[in-house]
């Protein structure tokens, strides 16, 4: 199960830091997703921040602040343009010598 600050959510995708997935999209729409940090990184000595990224093709189209081990999810809505390839980024804030654990949380494409 995916769970962020003691929420459990249905659906979604857990990373290891630093990740990236690709999805193909077929026109503009609005992509949402709510990001954190999974609570299986409870017990690491010095959970690491990352942050959340989304890309059309090269084009960076948003940024999460840093998101730490035990804060809520946070919800992103990123308006995208076109077609292309959405590119979902996790990457740690600082060095991390084993990766965070990221979650992409009940992603949803929503066309128009």
């Amino acid at each position: 199960a995916l769970k962020v600050a003691g929420v459990v959510f249905p659906d979604g995708l857990g990373l290891r830091a630093p990740a990236s997935l690709g999805l193909a999209v077929d026109g503009p729409g609005r992509f949402v997703a709510w990001v954190g940090i999974d609570d299986e990184v409870a017990g690491f000595r010095a959970p690491q921040p990352l942050r959340f990224r989304v890309f059309l093709g090269d084009r960076e189209l948003a940024v999460s602040p840093p998101v730490q081990a035990g804060e809520p999810a946070r919800l992103m809505q990123v308006e995208v343009p076109g077609a292309g390839e959405l590119r979902l980024v996790a990457e740690p804030e600082g060095r991390l010598p084993f990766g965070g654990h990221g979650d992409w949380l009940m992603p949803r494409f929503l066309r128009g």
